[in-house]
């Protein structure tokens, strides 16, 4: 009698124990799912005039690209680093090198900005009033610009950051999350009445590999079939019927691409569940064995619970990692584009 009533709270905790494991499989896809976006935080977007269209990337493919045409004021952020910051000076004070222990220390986001290529750093002023940071960097042969939104106080922080930085090296100095040791009327950051006009592109989408999709011509025609990852000579290939179409990018009105997050939302849904049910199976029969109990029983209990877990978990990521329909429209885009309508 003891015995059974000794097994019977055996099983119990085991199921318990089995209930609260396949949770956890659950809960920790949707709370990688939450920290992956949280990592991926987007800039503030750019609302100034630009166009859309495609232009050919240094490896193979294309891309669409925002392009703009930016003027500001230079802002020279303190006389420690001088009109900008330079390659040496942004290893120096681990700025946009990617995050290490000090500019965590600093408690100042941007700063942690990984860049490829990094060249300099200039802080700028826009016409509209706002601040913003324009970084140079090159890729293969070609020098690119960058630019991202930076509030004033953060601006504050940042001259505070390269002026006390070796007592922020030391852990001796602490600069504060939102208020700034930089007294309002300070000399600097300093506006000058430099003025600078450089060009930034920012890609909207990448045509890496083949992908089905369609364009719209601006005379109405509209092509379907398989997009190939080619820019030539200001033109993409699309192939449709066996044929190769080469489409020049001026006669392009809209492009149209086809996702697959149902069928990666399906294939990671398998996969994961089988693995899973193969895992709960086997943990299924070790319980059973163990508490002296139906082994087959539990063999299968583990194998459809454990299953059903990870089909759950497989889903949500496989929607996570599948990629979205396209429906982009080349020509203006803000405040152009707005006008317009």
């Amino acid at each position: 009698m003891f015995a059974f009533q000794a097994g019977d709270r055996m099983s119990r905790w085991i199921r318990i124990t089995s209930c609260f494991t396949a949770s956890l499989m659950l809960w920790s896809t949707l709370l990688g799912s939450g920290l992956s976006y949280a990592q991926e935080e987007k800039e503030e977007e750019d609302r100034s005039p630009a166009v859309r269209t495609i232009v050919g990337r240094d490896t193979d493919g294309w891309a669409v690209v925002d392009i703009r045409k930016i003027s500001a004021d230079v802002v020279i952020l303190s006389p420690v680093v001088g009109r900008e910051i330079d390659l040496d000076e942004g290893i120096n004070f681990s700025m946009f090198q990617g995050p290490s222990d000090f500019n965590r220390r600093g408690e100042i986001p941007v700063l942690a900005t990984s860049v490829p290529g990094f060249q300099n750093a200039v802080f700028l002023k826009r016409s509209n009033g706002k601040f913003e940071i324009r970084i140079e960097y090159t890729t293969g042969r070609k020098t690119n610009f960058r630019t991202i939104p930076v509030k004033e106080v953060d601006l504050k922080r940042i001259r505070e950051y390269v002026e006390n930085f070796s007592q922020v090296q030391s852990g001796d100095y602490k600069i504060h999350k939102v208020k700034t040791a930089i007294e309002e009327g300070a000399e600097y950051p300093k506006v000058t009445d430099e003025s600078v006009s450089f060009e930034t592109r920012r890609p909207q989408f990448v045509m890496a590999r083949r992908m089905d999709g369609s364009l719209t011509l601006k005379d109405g025609k509209e092509i379907s079939g398989e997009f190939v990852p080619v820019f030539d000579e200001g033109s993409i290939l699309i192939e449709s019927d066996f044929t190769s179409h080469s489409i020049p990018v001026e006669n392009i009105q809209r492009i149209r691409t086809m996702g697959n997050k149902s069928s990666s939302a399906v294939k990671g849904a398998v996969r994961t569940a089988l693995g899973s049910a193969v895992s709960g199976a086997l943990t299924g029969a070790l319980a059973g064995w163990q508490s002296n109990v139906n082994v087959k029983e539990w063999t299968i209990f583990g194998a459809l619970f454990f299953g059903s877990a990870g089909f759950l978990t497989g889903l949500l990521t496989g929607i996570g990692r599948g990629r979205s329909s396209e429906d982009i429209i080349l020509g203006p885009v803000g405040e152009t584009a707005d006008a317009s309508k």
